[in-house]
C-alpha cells in the first residue's frame, strides 16, 4: 500500500503533467502569448526566461522549474 507522500507526489505529478500538456496545447494552437494569459487566470508565478526574452509562466516540479512557454529548466524561483 502506498503511503500519503507517495500519494501526493503521485497527485503533483499528475497535476504538473496536465500543466504541461495545457500549456503545450495553448502554444501549439495560439502561441506564447495564450500561455502566458493562461498562466495569469490559473495564477502561476512568472520569472524571467532568457530563451523567451521575456518574463513567463512556471511550472514547479520538486525542486525544479520550468517554462510553461518552452519548457527551459530555470534555477528555482525565490
Amino acid at each position: 500500500m502506498r503511503n500519503d507522500e507517495q500519494l501526493l507526489n503521485d497527485e503533483t505529478e499528475a497535476t504538473n503533467t496536465a500543466l504541461y500538456e495545457t500549456a503545450y496545447s495553448l502554444y501549439q494552437a495560439i502561441g506564447q502569448d495564450a500561455v502566458c494569459e493562461w498562466g495569469y487566470r490559473v495564477g502561476l508565478p512568472f520569472a524571467r526566461c532568457e530563451p523567451c526574452e521575456t518574463d513567463t509562466p512556471t511550472i514547479r516540479e520538486n525542486e525544479t522549474s520550468l517554462c510553461a512557454v518552452c519548457a527551459t529548466v530555470r534555477e528555482e524561483l525565490k
